[in-house]
């Protein structure tokens, strides 16, 4: 199965209370700065958060988080466990997170990326998304590239 595409074979949806943990697991495997299962469980209540995650066999493989309102929606975070990246979940999460976004009238996309994640940067720049500056020692390891997607309707 390594290498191979999943994105047919997964599920996208909102995150229960309940998988509060396993989604702050991935996050702390994966980012720097992971958020809590305190700073998910709030997220989870506000009415601006969407956050969702790609199942796989039943198991959780990713998550990623916005926060959407005002005709914007915020990215906060995207995670995918090791054994299932580089197969189009990251995608997937985030343009199912856009498509919600902009139900929710949102027209433009924001993110912070570390200028090293060469990786990250390029799935961003493949959906569209424009590096517009930069956060000095914004992560501990690196600066941020601040990104934007000028037009959520292409999703």
């Amino acid at each position: 199965m390594k290498g191979q595409s999943l994105t047919d074979n997964i599920i996208i949806r909102h995150v229960l209370p309940e998988e509060v943990i396993d989604a702050a697991r991935i996050e702390k495997s994966s980012l720097s700065v992971p958020w809590s299962e305190s700073e998910l469980t709030l997220f989870l209540k506000n009415p601006a958060g969407i956050y969702l995650a790609a199942f796989s066999a039943g198991e959780m493989a990713g998550v990623c988080g916005c926060y959407a309102g005002a005709g914007e929606c915020q990215i906060t975070n995207i995670a995918v466990l090791a054994e299932y990246r580089r197969r189009g979940i990251a995608y997937a999460l985030i343009s199912r997170l856009l498509s919600e976004a902009k139900e929710r009238g949102c027209v433009k996309a924001f993110l912070e990326v570390a200028e090293n994640n060469i990786a990250a940067i390029r799935l961003y720049e493949k959906i569209g998304f424009k590096a517009i500056g930069r956060r000095p020692r914004y992560y501990k390891e690196a600066d941020a590239i601040n990104m934007t997607l000028e037009d959520i309707c292409i999703f």
